[in-house]
């Protein structure tokens, strides 16, 4: 036996030389031991019509069997069970078996060759196992929920949408924090809200949010994929500022030119394009890739940001639109995580529009013109 402690997806992307007789998928912590109120879910990835597929791969062709154990509770949501089912059976190409195992009100889906001509399920043990898990759910019933997928891994959502309790949670973010920045310039009369700071801080969130999901995916849901995803943004925020320090003349139509199309170009070729690369490679390139556009976007933020008379004013902005972007991150749970990086190219390029066209002029309230890019 060979002990490998990795995350499960990732363990998953990267093929043995010689196939498995069987692959188990054990209850995970999510199951029984996380609240399902919380937002940490410790299973994305695990559970999406992809990861199937991988481990369907890894099978032995003539006698490999793919063992998942899956617990919803009892009669809480038999809909996440037919979603296994259905998924499994696109999978594999034909239905899995299934049995109750008695354990947390456990199922066990049984998939592969060996899943299809074994004697064990025309015995007697199989059919009560059987008819007891049927009790939990129906698998003839018609499955209207759609699969988790990659880009939509969001196992515990019944339908594409965005529940009512998230609507609840960004009405009150959006009102609390309108009002406070209302009051406050109605208190320090900052003057308008600077619109062109305020896209590129959205825009800046969603692409963080859609970077750490990337590398969630191509590195496993651990801290290392944290730490790749917000030091790539830290060290292209170093290298905007030592760029902008030494090259004056920043053209930024060019800038947006070449940030608008890297957005593009990473709808086509995504992480799992470096896949067949080996890992070390991967931890340069990867990280490199999805972290060109904070790089460009900083540019532009730091050239903006020179320019403007009220820095105070286009900070807020800036950050009040960061807040914006992470509300608008719920959108993956109804469009998929894709569409992060269509908002986020829809707000760079609304921030281009949106950019003044002459310097600012005029005294200087906040005391320097010094820039740092965050946005």
């Amino acid at each position: 036996v060979e002990a490998v402690v990795s995350d499960a997806r990732t363990y998953l992307s990267n093929p043995p030389d010689t196939p498995f007789d069987m692959i188990v998928f054990g209850l995970l912590d999510s199951h029984t031991q996380v609240s399902g109120m919380t937002s940490l879910r410790l299973d994305n990835f695990v559970y999406t019509q992809e990861s199937f597929a991988q481990a369907r791969d890894m099978l032995d062709p003539n006698h490999g069997l793919l063992a998942l154990s899956f617990s919803a509770g009892y009669f809480q949501s038999p809909w996440t069970l037919r979603r296994v089912y259905r998924m499994l059976s696109e999978s594999f190409g034909s239905p899995p078996k299934v049995m109750f195992t008695g354990y947390d009100a456990g199922v066990l889906f049984l998939s592969g060759p060996a899943a299809r001509n074994h004697s064990f399920f025309e015995g007697d043990d199989f059919k009560f196992l059987h008819q007891a898990a049927l009790k939990l759910f129906d698998p003839s019933e018609a499955i209207t929920e759609p699969v988790a997928t990659d880009d939509w891994p969001f196992l515990y959502l019944k339908h594409r949408a965005i529940p009512l309790e998230y609507w609840i949670m960004m009405a009150l973010i959006a009102t609390v924090s309108g009002a406070w920045v209302i009051l406050v310039n109605r208190k320090q009369r900052i003057g308008g809200l600077s619109f062109h700071f305020f896209l590129l801080g959205g825009a800046f969130l969603l692409i963080e949010v859609r970077n750490l999901v990337a590398f969630s995916l191509m590195f496993g849901s651990t801290w290392q994929a944290n730490n790749l995803a917000i030091g790539g943004v830290l060290i292209m925020i170093l290298l905007a500022n030592l760029v902008a320090s030494r090259v004056r003349s920043l053209n930024p139509h060019v800038l947006y030119i070449v940030l608008l199309s890297i957005l593009v170009a990473g709808v086509f070729v995504g992480p799992d394009s470096f896949q067949g690369l080996s890992r070390g490679v991967r931890l340069v390139i990867v990280p490199l890739w999805l972290s060109i556009p904070i790089f460009c976007a900083g540019l532009v933020f730091i050239r903006s940001f020179t320019r403007t008379v009220y820095t105070a004013g286009a900070l807020g902005a800036n950050i009040i639109g960061g807040i914006c972007g992470g509300l608008l991150e719920n959108v993956s749970l109804a469009l998929g995580i894709q569409s992060l990086q269509f908002i986020a190219s829809a707000l760079y390029a609304s921030s281009w529009i949106a950019m003044p066209r002459h310097a600012d002029s005029g005294a200087q309230p906040d005391g320097g013109r010094d820039a740092a890019a965050t946005g």
